[in-house]
C-alpha cells in the first residue's frame, strides 16, 4: 500500500486515534482492517505511526476547543442544508474528554509507542 498523503488514509488514522482517545474501550486496529478491507493491520498500524508522528503525539483536547469545532461543523452543516444531529457535550462529557486526551498524550509521548503496533 502507498501511504501517499491522500484524505482516505489521514481520514482513517485521525478517526482510529481520535476514537482510542475517546473511548474507554476502543477498537482495536484489526477491527479497523475489517472495516476497512482495503487496508491490512500493517497498513493501518503504519498509518497510525505516521499520523502520531506527524501531530507530535499531541492528542490532547479541551472542552473549548472541542466547542469550537462543534459550531464550526454545525454551521458549515447548516449552510449546506444538511442535518446536524450532534449535541454538544455534557460538562461530563467535556471532562472526560480532556482527562482521557489528556492521559494518552502523556502515554504518548512518554513511550512514543502505540499499543497497536504489537497487534500485527
Amino acid at each position: 500500500m502507498s501511504l501517499a498523503l491522500d484524505r482516505q488514509p489521514i481520514l482513517l488514522a485521525a478517526l482510529l486515534v481520535a476514537q482510542k482517545v475517546w473511548d474507554d474501550q476502543s477498537l482495536l486496529n484489526i477491527d479497523f482492517s475489517i472495516i476497512c478491507s482495503a487496508y491490512t493491520v500493517q497498513d493501518i498500524n503504519q498509518l497510525e505511526k505516521q499520523f502520531l508522528k506527524l501531530i507530535d503525539f499531541n492528542v490532547s483536547i479541551t472542552a473549548s476547543l472541542y466547542a469550537s469545532y462543534y459550531f464550526e461543523l454545525r454551521t458549515l452543516c447548516e449552510k449546506a442544508e444538511l442535518g446536524f444531529t450532534f449535541k454538544p457535550l455534557s460538562e461530563a462529557q467535556q471532562r472526560k474528554l480532556e482527562i482521557n486526551s489528556d492521559s494518552r498524550q502523556k502515554e504518548l509521548q512518554v513511550s512514543k509507542r502505540w499499543k497497536s503496533e504489537a497487534v500485527s
